[in-house]
Parts: C-alpha cells; structure tokens; sequence
C-alpha cells in the first residue's frame, strides 16, 4: 500500500512513485522506484533535471550556508547528491560506495540493514580539509523511510573529533516515509528533513517474492565501439561540487564529438551502478543535438521482480555482468522494450575485462553501442 499524502512538485502523484516488489528480501519486500530519477526505468533527462533542481531549491530553504559537506548515498542517490550539491559554492562533496578499494582506509563503515548489499564505505583522500571549517553535513538519498541508515551513518561520523564543534545536520531526499515517530526522534537528535514527497508506505503482505527470468538472447548481431576519455574525477574519494559537475560536462562535450551526427536517433544514455550522473550530464548534452529521443538510466544492484501488473513500471528484466566485478549480480530494466538507434554506455569502470554480450542480450532491439570509459 502506497498513499502520497504531500507532493511538491509538478509531477501528477501517480506518475511519480511507484512501489515495487524486492526480490528474495525478508527484510523488506517492497521497493519504492522514483520514475523521474534516471535510475531504474528510462526517462527523458529533462524531467530528472526538473526533479534534482526543485530538491536543491527546498534544500535552500534550510541551509543557506555555503560552507557544506555534501554526501550521497550509494548507489540510487549518487547523480542526486551530485546535481544538488553542484547548486551550492563549490563546497566539498563525497558519495559513499559498496566498493571496496584496498589502497585506502574507510573514514566510516556502516550498514544499511534493509539493503540487498547492506555494506557502505565512506572514503576520503583528505578528510581534515574537507570537513575544516564547515557549518552543515548534508545527507542526500533518494528516499528515507526507517531513518536507521543515516542514524547509523551519524553515530559512526561522530566519532571522530576533526568534526567542527556545533555541525549541523541535515537529511535531503526526494521522498519522506518517515513515521510521526522516526521524525521526532531526528528532532530530539537536532537532525533536520528536506524532501519532496512525503509518503506511506506498507507492504501489502509479509510474501518474499521470487523471480525465475528466462534466458534470453538476442537473435541478431550488434556493432560494439570502446572509447576512452580522460580527465575522470572520482566522487568516493573526495571531489568540489563545481570542479566535478564541470569535469562531467566536458566528458559529455567529448563524448559528442566522437559520436558525431546524431540528428533524428532514438538514443539511450546508460549509467552503470554508482556513475549515474556522468551519464545523466550526457544525455542533457544530446538533448540539444536535435535527437529524435534520448532516455537515460542505469544498471543497479537491486533485484526487483518485473510484472506486468497495470502501472508496474518494470516490465522486464535482466542480469548484466557487472563493469565492476565479475559474478557481481547487477540488472537493468525495460531495456527491450524499445529499439534504439544507439545506445551510449557511460561507465568510470577501469577494468578492461568485461563481456559485453550480456548487455547487448538485454537489449536485444538495439544494434549500435558506443561504450565510453571515463579514466584518469
């Protein structure tokens, strides 16, 4: 059961957010997917830009400081996190990650507990300049509802004596499913709540749902181009909000030019897992090349069952070989149900051993992938 009970922006409510079934999740077995995001279902990049921009301006509101430390969450609130801290001073910004990087030592480890991953790392090339100075920390998800993430994510923050004295804290994101009882417990704790939709939540049965996907490959061949484009900056370890959002604008401007004309294509724009707003930057750059289309969204980890219930808004599935990791399970969704002229793939992946014929099968009315490696 889902019942919006405030909605500030402009989207109709049932357009907006849809809950979804978990797979194999006992925890939780619903899913709350933001339609507008640019993470699990296609959408057209303007409306992702609409949503990013009002979230800032409501964040405005409460915290008009410019001395900030932005941190996203990984891996849905990554391109959220990115878009809104670029609306601030070219403040400090990190996301946290599920990857593990043996080079470097987390500032925190804490779990997310509902999660079908529930291990998050927050790393920091140079964490005493980064929180030097600053006023506020700035949480960004896209969607709260137990609370326990960021709470958990706050008490292990704490222990460390670089913070300033009297930092404030806030908790920014699209949706709001917090009880009257979780919110007041931030209050007592002087954590304060920006959002967009607030929300109800309850699943509408204790069932942990399963998914049998068939196998499928596609019957016809594709055509695979691999480009390299330097000047990667990487967010899990530190980066400014503007320095970062301008590196991702020149990716987009290179990317471009190697793909030349692109006049009148249906063009989808694909993120993969925690690099999401590369891709989202990209896809608002070939919405001004006078395209017939463009979509974006991304792989992700999270295992939803596809139905093909009325207003489910994820109708197919399947399992790709992740950029990252190999035998890492990631998906992607409602990737067959258009044929797309090209299909663009922005990932800041460095690991060259990939198969690329899992995510040619998943889109299977596509011929032409360009895939774009964002490297240092």
């Amino acid at each position: 059961m889902l019942e919006i009970i405030k909605n500030k922006t402009l989207f109709p409510d049932t357009d907006l957010i849809k809950m979804v079934r978990r797979e194999n999740n006992s925890k939780r077995n619903y899913l709350l997917v933001n339609t507008c995001q640019g993470k699990h279902v296609p959408v057209n990049p303007e409306k992702i830009s609409y949503v990013y921009g009002m979230l800032a301006a409501e964040l405005k509101k409460l915290v008009d400081t410019e001395k900030v430390l932005f941190i996203g969450f990984a891996e849905t609130a990554t391109a959220i996190a990115a878009s809104v801290a670029a609306h601030y001073k070219n403040c400090p910004y990190i996301h946290t990650t599920r990857e593990k990087d043996p080079d470097r030592t987390p500032i925190v480890v804490f779990s997310e507990e509902h999660s079908h991953a529930t291990e998050q790392l927050l790393y920091c090339d140079d964490w005493k300049t980064a929180v030097k100075g600053i006023r506020h920390i700035v949480f960004i998800d896209d969607e709260v509802t137990t609370g326990k993430t960021v709470l958990n994510f706050i008490d292990a923050l704490k222990e460390y004596d670089d913070l300033p004295f009297g930092v404030k804290f806030t908790v920014c994101s699209i949706v709001n499913g917090m009880s009257a009882a979780t919110e007041e417990q931030f209050r007592e704790k002087e954590v304060d709540l920006c959002w967009l939709v607030k929300i109800k939540a309850e699943p509408d049965s204790d069932e942990t749902y399963t998914f049998d996907p068939a196998v499928k490959k596609r019957t016809s061949k594709y055509k695979l181009t691999e480009k390299h484009i330097g000047g990667k900056m990487d967010p899990r370890t530190g980066v400014k909000s503007k320095d970062y959002k301008r590196a991702c604008s020149v990716l987009s401007k290179e990317i471009l030019k190697e793909l030349g004309p692109v006049n009148g294509l249906n063009i989808a724009v694909i993120g993969t897992e925690e690099c999401m707003y590369p891709a989202i930057i990209t896809a608002m750059a070939l919405i001004r090349c006078k395209c017939s289309s463009v979509v974006t969204h991304s792989t992700t980890r999270s295992p939803i069952v596809p139905e093909t219930f009325r207003d489910y808004p994820l109708v197919s599935r399947y399992q790709v070989d992740s950029f990252y990791e190999k035998d890492r399970r990631t998906f992607i969704y409602n990737s067959d149900q258009t044929e797309y002229d090209l299909v663009v793939v922005v990932t800041d992946s460095e690991n060259e051993d990939y198969d690329f014929a899992s995510f040619a099968d998943a889109f299977s009315l596509s011929k032409k992938f360009v895939l774009f490696r964002w490297v240092k």
